[in-house]
């Protein structure tokens, strides 16, 4: 690995979902100004501690007046109309 042009590396992370009512957005990293020779070393283990942030879309939870939900048996009731409203939760 120490012979990896210019001696940067990095990756990207594209978890999943990338959409919907909660979902993860691309994570990268990438090693510009730290020589590689700091962050590989002979004999050793570099541990990355990757931390992904969830964006939960202000949808997820709502309260509805019954008249509002369209009833599809006993004391169901039919969710699939609703759409994210491309909004995040604070």
């Amino acid at each position: 690995m120490m012979s990896i042009k210019d001696g940067v590396i990095g990756f990207r992370i594209i978890a999943r979902p990338s959409e919907g009512f909660s979902y993860y957005t691309p994570a990268e990293f990438r090693s510009d100004g730290i020589p590689l020779g700091d962050l590989l070393k002979p004999n050793q283990t570099l541990y990355v501690d990757i931390e992904l942030k969830r964006h939960v879309d202000q949808n997820v939870f709502r309260l509805l007046k019954r008249d509002d939900i369209k009833p599809i048996g006993k004391e169901k009731s039919d969710f699939s109309g609703i759409e994210p409203a491309g909004k995040k939760v604070p």
